[in-house]
């Protein structure tokens, strides 16, 4: 495990000091909001498949899908929201 001087930390292959293959990384809490991110890494970078999951108090938004050069990219396989009316769309 990787502690970064933010607060934030990763877990996983580093390849001449960059995240590279499968690993997963947590953001530094912000405002009492969490944000994961588990799945693939390119240069440093979330690139490939991965899952992406922000929860506050309330709400809990997942992200599952593709990414290229740390943004959502392309198809979202699932995107879920939790909270009293659950939402999930698959496409």
């Amino acid at each position: 495990m990787i502690n970064f001087a933010n607060g934030d930390k990763f877990k996983g292959q580093i390849d001449g000091n960059e995240k590279t293959g499968l690993g997963e990384y947590w953001f530094a809490p912000e405002d009492k909001n969490i944000l994961h991110y588990e799945g693939e890494f390119k240069y440093d970078k979330r690139h490939g498949d991965g899952k992406l999951t922000c929860s506050t108090e309330k709400t809990t938004v997942v992200y599952s899908g593709n990414f290229d050069e740390d943004k959502r990219s392309g198809r979202c396989d699932e995107l879920a929201v939790g909270s009293n009316k659950d939402v999930v769309f698959k496409g």
